[in-house]
């Protein structure tokens, strides 16, 4: 989903992506991977990574704030297009960047100027990002913790730590799947490889959940919070069904 709810960007394994329209539900523009294979500038990097094979599966999407730039994961590697609405066209940034392990997880800062980026096995890694030069530059200074990103938290981040059930349900590699929360009712939800959604008390410090709720035929893509609706939004990865769950407080207990 863009930030303001209006725009919905789905991947696919032929390393195709659909941008649509949220309401009406509307096909707008389409970006093949196949498209693009001249090589591009790498990204200047405080650590070197190793290689990998590029792959077209597309394994994470996010929105800039403003809209305008869309990050596209595939595989290990890591593609931004501007987002041109008006001729129906997305153009590709010169810049080329490369994990050690798969993409999973991408975040926008509020004024589009700080990337963080997942993968599977958790490494987090930030960058500078210049719109108007399109370049990303990785950054090893400390995040300040008052940044608003989009989706709003890493799934890294501390206040997030009790999600990982590595106690509760003795979890060892990349169980833990995605995660999101709604300030206002101090909420955080999360999603496993299981299917299992579970909602936590803000800040979610220890692996305790107040419930847990499995409708999910196999493991879940994407979780969502929609913004002044007290709605969740759940995608499965397998089964490819959308579910909206109404959040509610009983008793100051979500």
């Amino acid at each position: 989903w863009s930030p303001d709810g209006k725009y919905i960007a789905t991947g696919y394994d032929s390393g195709k992506v659909s941008l649509c329209t949220a309401h009406p539900l509307k096909k707008v523009q389409e970006i093949d991977l196949l498209q693009y294979k001249t090589k591009s500038k790498p990204v200047k990097s405080a650590a070197t990574t190793a290689t990998a094979a590029a792959t077209l599966t597309i394994t994470a999407l996010c929105f800039s704030y403003d809209k305008n730039v869309l990050a596209v994961a595939h595989g290990t590697q890591l593609s931004l297009f501007n987002v041109e609405k008006n001729n129906r066209k997305c153009t590709k940034w010169d810049v080329s960047l490369t994990f050690k392990d798969v993409i999973k997880h991408i975040y926008f800062s509020e004024d589009d100027d700080l990337m963080a980026i997942i993968t599977d096995k958790y490494e987090t890694k930030y960058y500078t990002v210049s719109m108007r030069k399109r370049s990303l530059t990785e950054t090893m200074k400390p995040v300040k913790s008052d940044i608003v990103w989009w989706p709003r938290l890493p799934l890294t981040t501390y206040f997030l730590k009790g999600l990982y059930q590595k106690e509760t349900r003795q979890w060892t590699t990349n169980e833990l799947v995605d995660a999101d929360i709604y300030e206002s009712l101090k909420v955080a939800a999360s999603a496993d490889k299981f299917g299992v959604i579970r909602l936590h008390e803000l800040p979610a410090l220890n692996e305790e959940s107040h419930c847990a709720f499995k409708h999910h035929c196999g493991q879940i893509s994407k979780l969502l919070f929609i913004p002044d609706q007290e709605r969740l939004i759940s995608v499965g990865l397998e089964d490819r069904c959308m579910i909206r769950w109404n959040i509610q407080q009983v008793d100051d207990k979500t």
